[in-house]
């Protein structure tokens, strides 16, 4: 193996490389994976970072900023996505070595922590990063099922419908802890790119104002004649939860009538969609999705993005208490402590912190779980902090 150069993708000629290689990676053209790139507003060549061997890329990785939702909290996330190699420079620790170089990016540009979706848990289980899986459902559907078309329900119109879609998940995604924040330019280029894909996006009206949406994504045979993949659904939120089921009910008719046998999906919840399922004769089973790996970045970073949902769970409460608790993940450490209903977070000064592994702290953030090994003082403090919520993650913001 030569020299190996790690690189930003700013150069036009390295960029068309990677294209070139995403597109022997994912099958698609490179005209799809530019226009994928390219109407993705947090999406920049700045952060695609490239491996170079005698000057010719050979892996490549894409740093992508997001911001998650865990209640008033925005929590910053760094993705890595579009992680390739070429083949015949496979084995080599290309890819460790771009993580090596996208770590300390990540932490001075104030992520709190990182996100992967990979099939393949090295190197990244090696530099850090955990897997959280997420609950997902799998229904049986009779193929060639019909039945009668909810008259609310209508095909997305991106020019007339994006605004009031966009607001209806973020009023939706509020109440959970995962999901991505969207906002306008993500959800004009994400249709825009899957109208290239096919897709089946509705809206739900009552009385002329939309009180609900969902997409679904398949795959069909090249010529076009039957499924090739499940239908996924990818989205789905409603203003009630009679709109969610009419919604999941239009689904598994279109499911049907396009000849797949199965529906999957993260959107509704699982637990709500086997409710909904049942209701209509279908079947339906959960499992767990491995592929989301998350990664501490910077432990106070993190804790300190979340102080707005500290303030909102003690003004809730109308709690005046004091205290304080450490907390040590790995080699991470941070104190929060709370003095006149303020949560402040530093350095650790509390000798006896609580460990906590990954998982755990997952855990606590997203659905507000103490470990039973807290000290009750430890245990009052972080139940009083951190509130209880259900996690949801929806298969669109899968990058």
């Amino acid at each position: 193996m030569g020299n190996r150069e790690i690189a930003t993708v700013d150069d036009d000629a390295i960029y068309d490389q990677v294209l070139a290689l995403l597109e022997q990676e994912s099958g698609g053209s490179q005209d799809w994976i530019r226009a994928r790139l390219e109407l993705d507003p947090s999406s920049s060549r700045e952060n695609s970072l490239a491996a170079l061997v005698d000057g010719k890329v050979v892996s490549h990785l894409r740093i992508l900023p997001r911001e998650m939702r865990v209640g008033r909290s925005m929590v910053s996330v760094a993705g890595v996505a579009d992680v390739a190699t070429i083949p015949a420079e496979r084995g080599h620790g290309h890819v460790r070595a771009l993580l090596e170089a996208a770590l300390p990016r990540m932490a001075s540009a104030g992520f709190g922590i990182s996100m992967v979706f990979s099939d393949e848990t090295e190197p990244f289980g090696s530099l850090g990063w955990n897997p959280l899986p997420v609950t997902t459902y799998v229904a049986d559907v009779i193929a060639g099922r019909s039945g009668a078309s909810d008259p609310g329900i209508r095909p997305l119109k991106p020019e007339d419908d994006l605004i009031w879609v966009a607001a209806l998940h973020g009023e939706y995604g509020s109440g959970y802890a995962g999901p991505f924040v969207r906002s306008l330019g993500w959800w004009s280029g994400n249709v825009t790119w899957m109208l290239e894909r096919p897709e089946s996006s509705v809206v739900l009206e009552r009385e002329g104002r939309i009180v609900g949406y969902g997409r679904a994504r398949y795959f069909e045979t090249p010529d076009g004649v039957g499924p090739e993949d499940d239908y996924s659904i990818s989205d789905l939120a409603a203003e009630e939860a009679d709109g969610e089921a009419d919604l999941l009910t239009w689904f598994v008719k279109d499911a049907g009538e396009r000849g797949f046998q199965s529906i999957s999906g993260q959107a509704p919840v699982p637990g709500r969609a086997k409710e909904m399922f049942e209701k209509i004769g279908i079947r339906s089973r959960s499992r767990d999705d491995n592929r989301m790996m998350l990664r501490i970045i910077d432990l106070r970073a993190l804790l300190k993005s979340l102080r707005p949902e500290f303030a909102s769970a003690l003004s809730s409460r109308g709690d005046n208490r004091a205290g304080l608790v450490g907390v040590r993940v790995g080699a991470d450490s941070a104190e929060l402590s709370v003095r006149d209903s303020t949560v402040h977070i530093g350095p650790m000064q509390d000798s006896d912190p609580l460990v906590l592994s990954d998982m755990e702290l997952w855990a606590l953030i997203f659905t507000g779980s103490v470990p039973d090994r807290a000290g009750s003082a430890e245990k009052a403090l972080l139940e009083a902090l951190f509130k209880k919520r259900e996690f949801a993650f929806w298969r669109a913001d899968v990058f």
